[in-house]
């Protein structure tokens, strides 16, 4: 087979223009209603995309063509070329691939009635899609969340997919990779935070869908059994120790974990100037700090005599 992307090497370059080149394609199989069924894909190495696609060990694409591979077996797919494009500019290679990808993904129906998981043109390393592109993939996107068809269509995919032991150990071990770095909690962090300030009403449900979970003694004990085992596992044992490590590192973390979860409740305490005079009296030391923009903890030593001020400040509990 050809040998597709680079068609010059690194000192031929100087001298001679270097050619891209991709391909579009397309894999089907009669199923089991005696339908014909496709997977259109891109890519700039064909060789290396077959080879996967022939090995069940590695992950291909999407759970639709996943669970197809397993049930028929990859080596009962047909295969053709659709399309070989080529271009002088990699960008421009894979705007045509992502077009013509969309194109014969519409064509052939493989995304509503064959094994695409997306109506295509998402498969390019590094290319950026224009803000339209984008805003009509989302609103796509949102409105086939909102067939009840799609999603039953969606949901049986997925029972599917984990019917398979190997798919929940090929799961497990993609997200403990993942989020065994310190940044991917971070990061996923701020997309919830992203999505949940963007759309409150998701927030609210995914609230009240984890309120129903808990109301029942089933779901209680399903998620303290998910949780315990979870912490039986080293890696996750560690991972969570340097979350917390780093966390309470963050300047100002300490203070503002007590203001949350003590709220104004504790002793209260008395601001005094260092000749004596009272300034103010708080609640507690969670409401001085809050108020001043002062550290909780550091004014909480000096209540406890473990230092002489802060902040030119004496601070002693109220006993009386």
């Amino acid at each position: 087979m050809a040998n597709y992307g680079y068609l010059c090497t690194n000192e031929l370059s100087k001298s001679v223009q270097v050619t891209y080149r991709g391909i579009i394609y397309r894999r089907y199989i009669i199923n089991d209603k005696g339908k014909e069924v496709s997977y259109v894909g891109q890519t700039c190495d064909p060789d290396k995309r077959n080879a996967d696609f022939l090995n069940l060990r590695l992950q291909y694409s999407g759970l639709r063509i996943e669970n197809a591979r397993k049930k028929y077996g990859p080596e009962n797919f047909s295969y053709e070329v659709l399309e070989i494009v080529t271009s002088r500019s990699e960008s421009e290679l894979t705007r045509r691939l992502n077009e013509l990808e969309v194109f014969y993904i519409e064509k052939y129906n493989s995304f509503y009635e064959g094994y695409n998981h997306t109506l295509g043109g998402g498969g390019a390393n590094g290319y950026r899609h224009t803000e339209e592109y984008k805003a009509w993939q989302s609103q796509l996107s949102t409105e086939l969340n909102r067939d009840p068809a799609f999603k039953q269509r969606q949901k049986e995919g997925m029972n599917e997919y984990f019917s398979h032991p190997e798919a929940h150990e090929k799961t497990s071990a993609g997200l403990l990779k993942r989020y065994s770095r310190l940044e991917a909690h971070q990061q996923t962090s701020e997309v919830q935070k992203k999505s949940h300030g963007a759309d409150p009403e998701r927030a609210k449900r995914q609230g009240k869908k984890l309120s129903q979970t808990c109301s029942t003694p089933e779901g209680r004990k399903r998620m303290s059994e998910t949780s315990k085992a979870g912490w039986r596992k080293p890696e996750v044992v560690q991972r969570q120790s340097e979350r917390m490590t780093e966390q309470w590192s963050r300047p100002g973390y300490k203070d503002a974990y007590h203001i949350k979860h003590q709220g104004m409740n504790g002793k209260p305490v008395r601001q005094i100037t260092m000749e004596g005079e009272v300034v103010k009296e708080y609640v507690s030391a969670c409401a001085a700090a809050e108020e001043l923009g002062f550290s909780f903890g550091s004014i909480s030593r000096v209540c406890r005599g473990e230092r002489s001020q802060y902040k030119g400040f004496k601070w002693e509990y109220i006993t009386e």
